[in-house]
């Protein structure tokens, strides 16, 4: 054990060295692009300044970001909101509304002819009044158009109806005054009134989740693409200039090149192959500081400075290449 302890110290600085050695071509191989490059340089409302470009393969015609965003605005604004119709609670106002009104018994001031009649207006104005639907204030609004058609969801139905067609708080108070008739009103007519007014409730609102579905699954399914440009189709002549259509396809292939390089198959492949480049370029470097530079490549740490300034300067190199190449 002491043997074995006494060599690797023995050799330590040999064990450093490979050890900075790995670290320096593993973050090197990180850092670098992972993806191919297009051997073309365009600029856009600039003449093309190479040969006659053929499609060197089939590809798909990118939309531009400001394309698929136009198409998600239009989807949006044509999509109907969709609001939730509650039948519980037109069940539940009806329930507390005969509740209400079976305190009331035959008195001086109510004849039982009044009662009757009390109870078929009061449960004639809740039919009316949720006809279409009664909205909640939080939900009024949300849309500027009234006259616009919405979406009504009751239970498993969906029914297109005017915005307009639901009643507000003080559609619904108007309603019911006027259904009770003239003023000023009766014993009975101001006991309807008084109930009504505490009983009714608002059974429709704004189903933002499935109306955000229904937007999410139609923006699903735009295309990404629009058209296609076969192999061997003439691309863009030379001295052109690249603009509209031209350039939509020429930033199409760029990307499909780019990619095409980096598939699943050949991933590893690539890697390797910066693995030795990267290893072989580091190797002549130790090699050339051990042949001409001996002082330097027994000090550990300036070997180290120098392997750490070279991952720092590829490192600020391919930075300014993500953000701007023309920084570089």
């Amino acid at each position: 054990m002491s043997k074995t302890v006494n060599k690797l110290y023995k050799h330590n600085t040999t064990i450093y060295k490979v050890i900075l050695f790995l670290i320096t071509t593993v973050a090197i191989v990180y850092l670098f692009p992972k993806g191919g490059q297009f051997k073309y340089e365009f600029t856009k409302g600039k003449p093309w300044q190479y040969d006659n470009l053929y499609a060197p393969f089939d590809f798909a015609i990118d939309k531009s970001e400001e394309e698929i965003e136009e198409e998600i605005k239009a989807i949006e604004e044509a999509t109907k909101l969709y609001f939730q119709f509650n039948k519980a609670i037109v069940s539940e106002v009806k329930e507390a509304y005969q509740l209400r009104v079976s305190v009331y018994n035959v008195s001086d001031s109510l004849s039982k002819n009044d009662i009757d009649f009390m109870v078929l207006t009061g449960n004639s104005i809740i039919d009316n009044v949720y006809k279409n639907g009664f909205i909640e204030v939080t939900s009024e609004g949300i849309i500027s158009d009234k006259n616009s058609f919405i979406a009504l969801k009751r239970d498993n139905q969906v029914q297109d109806i005017i915005y307009n067609n639901l009643l507000y708080s003080k559609d619904v108070f108007e309603l019911i005054k006027n259904s009770l008739g003239d003023q000023p009103y009766t014993y009975s007519q101001n006991i309807n009134l008084s109930i009504l007014s505490e009983v009714i409730k608002p059974n429709v609102s704004y189903d933002n989740e499935f109306t955000q579905k229904v937007i999410d699954e139609s923006v699903n399914e735009i295309s990404l693409s629009k058209g296609k440009v076969s192999v061997g189709e003439l691309i863009i002549l030379k001295g052109d200039i690249v603009e509209g259509k031209k350039m939509a396809i020429l930033f199409s292939l760029k990307g499909q090149s780019e990619s095409k390089l980096w598939t699943n198959a050949n991933y590893y492949w690539i890697v390797l192959g910066y693995t030795i480049l990267v290893s072989l370029a580091l190797l002549m470097l130790l090699l050339f500081l051990h042949k001409y530079r001996k002082e330097i490549f027994d000090n550990n740490t300036k070997v180290t400075f120098i392997f750490c300034n070279v991952v720092l300067i590829i490192s600020l190199t391919i930075s300014v290449l993500k953000f701007d190449n023309r920084f570089l």
